[in-house]
This record gives C-alpha cells, structure tokens and sequence, in this order.
C-alpha cells in the first residue's frame, strides 16, 4: 500500500471535497490518502471533521512555522508516508513544507484554479516537486506556457464524480416554474453569486415563471441576500445555506438547470455534480475549463462572465423549450459518463502516484530547516490590496483574451 499526505483543510468546498470522493477509489487501487489539515489537530475536535475516515491530525504550534514542519515531517516519517500532495495558493505552511522534505518522501502538487495566487507558488516549489497535476487544460497551458515548467513534469487529470443510481429526471418532471439551482461557496469574487439575482430579475420582469435555489455559504452570504433585495426578488430566490452532500443531490435531482456565473474555475466539483444529475448546466465560458466539460450547445450552454443579458438569454431559451432542457440534462449526464467519471480519476492518480514514487529523485536536495525561510510568492503582494470590483473587471477583461489572471 502506497502511502499519500494529502495537505488540505478539511471544510465545505472544492478541494476537501476531492479527498473525500477519491480516498475510497484509491484504497481499492492500493493508494491510502490521507487528509493531514494544516491547522493543528485541536481545532477539529468535536467538529462535523473529526469523525471523517482519512484525517490524519497532527499538533504543531501554528505561528511557529519551522517548528511545525519539524514536527510535520517527523510524522510523516514516522508513519511511514511515501509521498505528499500539497495545493499551491493555499497554506504557506505544508505548500512550503516540500522544500524541507527528506529524499524518501517524494512531492505532488495540485493546482486547483487557474490564477496567480496558485501559480506563483507552485512555481516557487517547482524544483522541489516531482510532479504537478494540473485540473484542467488551461493550467497546463499556464504553467508550461507561461511560467516555463517542463511538460514532463505536469500531468492532467480532471475531477471526476460518481454517476447516481437509477433512472435520470422524467422529461414529464420540467412542467411548472422553471427550477434553477445554484451550488458553491458565497465568495462573489470567485463565484460571481451577486450576478444571481440580476439574472431572476430579468426572467421575471419577462414573465418567465422561475424559482432558484442557492446552496452553499460563505464570506459573501450578507451581500448575496442585500442583492436579492435590491433586485426584489425574495419570493423568487430560496438561499438554504450549508447542507449536506446527500441533500445537495437532492436539490439537483429536482431542478431542471444549473447555474453557475464564476468568474475563475479549475475543474469545478459542483458543475460535475450538477451534471451528473441531469441538470442543464449554464455556465460561464472559461478557456481550457468549462469550454472542455461542457460541449456547448450540446451537453450544456456557455455563458460570458459578468454578462447578466448572456446568461439570462440561455436560461430564456431553457424556460421555452422544455424538451431541450431536458435534453441537455441527458447530454450533460452522458459526458460525465464518458469522461468524468470518478473511477477514471482514480485511476489516473493512481498511475501518476506509482510512477511518482518508483522514479528517479530528479528534485533539489532537501533544504535545512535551521535556515527556514518563505519564498517572496508565498507573501502577500500588492495585488492584496487591489478592491475586489477592480480585479472582477481585470479578470473579465483578461478573459476575453484567454490570459489567466
């Protein structure tokens, strides 16, 4: 049995959620991976994580980051870890953890989102890792293209998602008000969730019978709901919070669409899922992202970011042809079959994970923690203090010319 470190906080959202659909595909294909957070093991007693098969919590004191990666690592060895999996653009502690790590621990990273925040650390580390899986084409792109990383050491491999058991939606279930279904985290920057109540409004103002419900929370759930007042739209738009993931498929077994007006993705978990339960995705139009998930026109429709009109039109269309709908929905399930099944994923991590731990050590010696010290990437910039709205604008600008921002 292969032995994984996989450095991620265990929390509602896209990376943790990829441990937990994953860690029991790659048990049955000999590779144990285990979630190791990077927050000291008290915090997560008698939380909803604790109880979580595959969290290895460790304590370490926090602000005192060599002392932590001592401890860390001594963990790892001592339980025999063959191997790391850590995400750039996340915590400084374990992202740096792999310029420290003795030989026999060899070193993946996993970018989940195509920006900056993922690639300039990733890229300060680059030389410390054996391989970077990238979660879509656009990252592989980026990082070989534009950040100069040799092809032979990023892979691609996107999420994947367990297709649910028995017959999808009857096409006699899209009568009534068309249901939409938002899934993700309340972070308007990445998810563009303020776009939400613009686009009801326009479906309303119509005369389109329409009702969405929004999934999730998150930083930005105060000013989703100011925005739902402003657009008047309370009776339209039903926000449920936080709720399991058996209750999340319910939500989409139920509807006939997904909506989903982010501004930066990787290979979004919510969008396969949507997918996966024969929703019809209307989705932003991401280069190297959603453009290869969905075929447009097909097995879903692409939307331009931050353009209300172009989502609502595709939603317009939806509301007045049913049997399209649900066509889509069809479509939609039919790629996640194909190509995004969690089986495949597996199987290719697990390949990737082998071939990483059998190859030649091509890596830089390890470097002394007595000398410990943060690579500027992993320090804040000025980008930081940048306002939100104007990096919306940058990005949605950017875009338009296929540049990750």
């Amino acid at each position: 049995m292969t032995k994984v470190a996989y450095f991620c906080e265990p929390q509602v959202g896209g990376t943790f959620s990829f441990f937990r659909r994953i860690r029991a595909p790659l048990l049955e294909r000999g590779i144990d991976l285990r979630c190791i957070p990077p927050v000291s093991a008290e915090h997560l007693e008698g939380t909803q994580w604790a109880s979580i098969d595959g969290i290895d919590a460790v304590q370490f004191p926090e602000a005192d980051l060599p002392s932590a990666s001592k401890i860390l690592i001594g963990h790892l060895q001592r339980e025999k870890y063959d191997s790391v999996m850590v995400l750039p653009g996340s915590d400084t502690l374990c992202v740096n953890l792999v310029r420290y790590l003795p030989r026999a621990i060899r070193a993946i990273a996993r970018i989940p989102m195509f920006t900056r925040g993922s690639y300039a650390p990733a890229t300060a580390i680059s030389a410390h890792l054996d391989k970077m899986i990238a979660v879509c084409h656009r990252i592989a792109d980026d990082l070989i293209g534009r950040y100069k990383i040799s092809p032979s050491k990023v892979e691609v491999i996107y999420n994947g998602i367990e297709i649910p058991a028995g017959e999808l939606k009857h096409g006699s279930a899209l009568e009534g008000p068309l249901q939409i279904v938002f899934t993700g985290r309340l972070v308007d920057s990445h998810k563009g969730i303020t776009l939400l109540p613009v686009i009801i409004r326009r479906l309303i103002d119509l005369g389109v019978e329409a009702k969405l419900t929004i999934v999730g929370d998150g930083p930005d759930a105060s000013l989703l709901q100011q925005a739902i007042n402003a657009q008047d739209v309370a009776q339209q738009i039903n926000v449920v919070g936080q709720v399991d993931l058996l209750s999340v498929q319910k939500y989409l077994a139920n509807a006939h669409a997904y909506l989903l007006p982010t501004r930066y993705e990787g290979c979004p978990n919510s969008l396969l899922e949507a997918m996966a339960q024969g929703c019809a995705p209307v989705v932003s139009r991401l280069r190297g992202s959603t453009d290869y998930i969905i075929e447009d026109g097909v097995s879903g429709l692409l939307a331009d970011p931050e353009n209300a009109d172009s989502f609502f039109r595709h939603l317009l269309h939806l509301a007045n042809d049913r049997n399209g709908c649900y066509r889509l929905g069809l479509a939609a399930q039919e790629r996640i079959r194909e190509l995004f099944q969690i089986s495949h994923t597996a199987d290719l991590y697990a390949d990737t994970i082998r071939r990483v731990v059998s190859a030649p050590d091509q890596r830089l010696q390890p470097l002394p923690l007595h000398d410990y010290n943060i690579p500027r990437a992993m320090r804040p910039s000025w980008r930081t203090w940048i306002p939100d709205p104007m990096k919306n604008v940058l990005r949605v600008w950017l875009e338009k010319m296929g540049i990750s921002c």
